[in-house]
């Protein structure tokens, strides 16, 4: 039956929408650690050289591995929020989808009961 097939898409879509607002915390998480850490680093590396320039610092904070790292995990957690929102679009098709062939069950069951098997 079309309805039951609604009623699990719409217990997934509420699924999904929960793993994306944690997904979201959590690419703002790394995110913030690595604005912070890179920031400390180049803070770091100006004050070992007063004639390092802002520019400077910043090349030297992008080639520091421990900040690419940091780096690489909010670029990952942003590809994971990305992937959500698409599958959160899929979810409303889907429900679209669903709705339309419930309406096209409940016609054909309407014209079955008007005119029996002859429809």
């Amino acid at each position: 039956m079309i309805q039951t097939d609604i009623n699990r898409h719409l217990l997934e879509w509420d699924k999904i929408a929960q793993a994306y607002r944690s997904t979201i915390n959590a690419q703002a998480e790394a995110e913030n650690t690595y604005r912070k850490e890179r920031a400390k680093f180049i803070i770091r590396a100006k004050d070992a050289d007063p004639k390092l320039s802002q520019a400077g610092a910043e090349t030297l904070a992008d080639a520091d591995d421990p900040v690419m790292t940091l780096r690489l995990k909010k670029e990952a957690k942003a590809g994971e929020v990305e992937a959500y929102r698409q599958k959160l679009f899929w979810c409303r098709a889907k429900a679209d989808s669903l709705r339309s062939d419930r309406v096209d069950e409940r016609e054909a069951n309407k014209l079955y009961s008007q005119h029996g098997g002859d429809a």
